[in-house]
């Protein structure tokens, strides 16, 4: 066909972009001789996709074209178009997992007459970008759970053991340290040996595949059965590298949490769950 072409990117050799921002790139042209060209159109789509053996689920996620030029005649040699996109802010970050993934990408199409459609692809990596300092993000969360030790199933209203969690906002970053507070009533007859404060990541592919990551465990002193007072102690859980929370997609969703297990009899161990959102902030943020 005697065309090549290169998607560019000059000021982003990563090819990482972020929501709510302008993606620059430019498309370099070399022809071997001159050329009657229909158009060159250039566009950025986006898809979440999962991958079961019986069959694959998916959706589009970004679906955006230019066209470049229209109808002309390009001269051999070598052609430079700058191109650029606005990236919508409401986007699922990029992502690859074990039974899916959320990929974008940048594709060039050149039509010339009598030849088929050639197309040059080239993968970027699109972050959905959060405002650590949003009010609803600065947010206190708090989880309570009420526990009947003696029975793992019981009507009865009685709640000797309770347990309240608290971490101090609603979103994190990784790299930063979550402050989590546990305080805890037990009533009951059952000493609590010891907690295991668990930071975990819950990836959901539609329909029914699940993936569960333990990114960080941190162990908690425990105390004695039938306390009179409320037992208060805490600790710090750093924030690992990992994919963003991502609710947006309907095709994978990514949750973040932490789990608190009282480690008591055998066959007692309450658990709570405290929600967490992981974010990318931007650098000054972070």
């Amino acid at each position: 066909m005697g065309i090549l072409c290169e998607i560019l990117f000059d000021k982003n050799p990563k090819r990482i972009f972020y929501t709510g921002q302008s993606l620059h790139g430019s498309i370099r042209i070399t022809l071997k001789n001159d050329k009657y060209v229909r158009g060159i159109f250039v566009k950025i789509n986006g898809a979440a996709i999962t991958i079961c053996k019986a069959d694959n689920f998916g959706e589009d996620c970004l679906n955006d074209r230019l066209e470049i030029i229209g109808d002309t005649r390009l001269a051999a040699g070598t052609h430079e178009f700058p191109f650029q996109f606005k990236i919508p802010t409401q986007l699922p970050s990029s992502y690859e997992g074990e039974y899916g993934f959320i990929r974008y990408m940048v594709t060039v199409s050149v039509d010339i007459p009598k030849i088929p459609r050639k197309e040059f692809e080239k993968r970027i990596i699109i972050l959905r970008l959060t405002d650590l300092k949003d009010t609803e993000l600065q947010r206190q969360v708090a989880v309570t759970g009420r526990f009947n030790p003696y029975f793992v199933c019981s009507c009865l209203p009685w709640f000797p053991l309770k347990i309240d969690a608290y971490i101090d906002h609603t979103a994190y970053a990784p790299g930063s340290n979550i402050e989590l507070e546990i305080n805890v009533t037990n009533r009951s007859f059952c000493k609590i040996h010891g907690f295991e404060a668990q930071l975990i990541k819950e990836v959901t592919y539609v329909p029914v595949l699940q993936s569960i990551e333990i990114l960080k465990e941190v162990k908690l002193r425990g105390c004695l059965q039938n306390h009179k007072y409320t037992v208060c102690f805490g600790c710090f859980i750093e924030v690992p590298p990992t994919s963003a929370t991502n609710l947006i997609s309907k095709v994978i969703k990514i949750r973040h949490f932490i789990r608190i297990t009282a480690l008591m009899r055998k066959k007692c161990r309450p658990v709570i769950e405290v929600p967490v959102t992981i974010v990318t902030a931007s650098e000054n943020q972070r």
